[in-house]
């Protein structure tokens, strides 16, 4: 498995550099994703001990994605992801989901976000 995120990439995944992102909130940064090696991934967007969104691709190429409907606590999201890792699949009845048709996720309103606040500090500057 491959572990992304905003600052950093580990190409072969351990239980130990999981623990390790999620324990340093600046290397994580405001997402994180963990893809499998069929191609289906888990991706989170929070920071710190802010509100998380949590979603699941059945694949990349998928034109439907899965969104849990609650905002989950980086605890929450921590244990999807090691129980994702360990092919358990415990993690999806933990939450409630909803159905999606459009393959994008969460990344392109963190994207857009830090776009607009960008625009308004370099404004007040």
């Amino acid at each position: 498995m491959k572990l992304e995120a905003e600052n950093s990439v580990v190409q072969e995944v351990t239980e130990d550099d999981l623990v390790r992102i999620f324990g340093d909130d600046d290397e994580r940064g405001e997402f994180v994703i963990l893809t499998s090696d069929d191609g289906s991934f888990l991706q989170a967007a929070g920071k710190g001990w802010s509100p998380y969104t949590l979603e699941f691709f059945p694949d990349a190429d998928s034109p439907r994605y899965q969104q849990a409907t609650a905002q989950l606590t980086k605890d929450q999201v921590r244990a999807a992801f090691l129980q994702f890792l360990h092919n358990d699949t415990a993690w999806r009845a933990s939450f409630k989901w909803r159905e999606l048709a459009d393959n994008k996720g969460c990344l392109p309103a963190l994207m857009w976000a830090g776009i607009v606040l960008g625009a308004l500090l370099g404004h007040w500057r």
